[in-house]
């Protein structure tokens, strides 16, 4: 009864948020703070319970769980509403939902991967769509094999920041796999999931890590670093050689399909975007909470000695009247065409309770 009541609640908030996100683009706050006061009064009524899990293990999930979705706000990621709207699901979804991920104090990592599986997957299947389309102009105008190759000679120039961001994957994973199975024990086990998470940290953050890991000095201390850890693992593993080899081999494999994918992302991604997702408004045509290109004002900014906040949520009403003030009237700024994001965590929350795991980590199970 418990259960079944606990999954009505939560696939009614889902499916009201959607519709809300989808009709006025946001989720009002009276339905995330009613969900969560039906919910504390079941529990103190004893209508429901939290399992068998102690509650100080539910109340770290749920700081942790409110920690890196206000840090993923910060950092553009997503936009407010919908941070509040996975600390809800953070709360509300049951621990035997994460049955088969075996994460102790943040089970709702899961909840978070497969959220972004989501998202990510479906942006990627319309921009492989508009690539295809794409090759297909090329091609009827009968230059598509000479595009190709001018674009196949521009990724081998950038093959040494490629090797730069293996380095710093295979240095994290290796990190955090020797953490998880050496140093805290089962009940950390959230540090090898992080290895899983690092893919979609890398693919948010890939620019600002390949233009970091240039830089030499960083470089040789990556490689001395993984030499060391590769000597300790070995030591660990009681200098078996052979098991040492299957080890590393594993780790490689995985690392290059990891950045072989996020290279098919990204520049996926870049076709769709600026495509479909980005074009040009003037001055007079800003409204509060557009979401505007950083470089495509920064020049101004700049010449103005003026500053202005950016973030997922798009530009304040001040810094509105800020930019109309100090941009020419014909002035083109870039925007960026955004798309409701809270399908894809009402998506997650019910890929969560079916696989009791995430997206993710059912494929890098079955790639191992």
């Amino acid at each position: 009864m418990s259960q079944m009541l606990t999954t009505a609640l939560i696939l009614i908030t889902a499916a009201v948020a959607v519709l809300q996100d989808l009709k006025i683009r946001k989720v009002r706050n009276w339905l995330m703070l009613g969900v969560l006061s039906v919910y504390g009064a079941l529990l103190l009524t004893g209508v429901l319970t939290v399992g068998p899990w102690p509650y100080n293990v539910v109340i770290i999930n749920i700081i942790i769980g409110t920690i890196t979705s206000v840090a993923m706000w910060l950092f553009g990621i997503w936009p407010a509403g919908d941070a509040k709207l996975f600390i809800v699901f953070v709360i509300l979804l049951p621990h035997y939902y994460y049955t088969n991920e075996n994460i102790i104090y943040f089970p709702s990592l899961t909840l978070l991967l497969n959220i972004f599986c989501l998202g990510v997957g479906f942006l990627c299947l319309k921009a492989i769509v508009r690539l295809v389309m794409y090759a297909y102009s090329l091609a009827a105008k009968g230059v598509f094999l000479k595009t190709a190759l001018a674009g196949g000679i521009n990724g081998l120039k950038k093959l040494p920041a490629q090797f730069n961001t293996l380095a710093f994957f295979l240095l994290t994973y290796l990190v955090a796999r020797m953490v998880g199975d050496y140093v805290l024990g089962y009940g950390f086990r959230i540090f090898k999931s992080l290895a899983a998470f690092q893919f979609l940290i890398i693919f948010f953050f890939y620019r600002q890590l390949t233009a970091y890991f240039r830089s030499k000095l960083v470089m040789a201390t990556c490689v001395l670093i993984l030499l060391m850890l590769m000597f300790l693992r070995l030591a660990l593993m009681g200098f078996d050689y052979a098991a040492f080899y299957v080890y590393m081999i594993a780790l490689v494999r995985m690392s290059l399909y990891s950045i072989v994918a996020i290279q098919i992302l990204i520049t996926a991604f870049d076709v769709y975007i600026n495509a479909t997702q980005v074009f040009e408004i003037t001055p007079d045509r800003l409204e509060p909470w557009i979401i505007i290109d950083r470089e495509s004002v920064a020049s101004k900014l700049k010449e103005h000695g003026v500053t202005i906040k950016f973030s997922a949520d798009g530009i304040e009403p001040q810094d509105v009247e800020t930019l109309k003030q100090i941009l020419p009237r014909d002035y083109k700024i870039k925007v960026h065409k955004t798309f409701p994001f809270s399908p894809f965590v009402a998506g997650g929350v019910v890929l969560t309770m079916l696989l009791k795991m995430s997206l993710l980590h059912l494929i890098m199970m079955r790639l191992r």
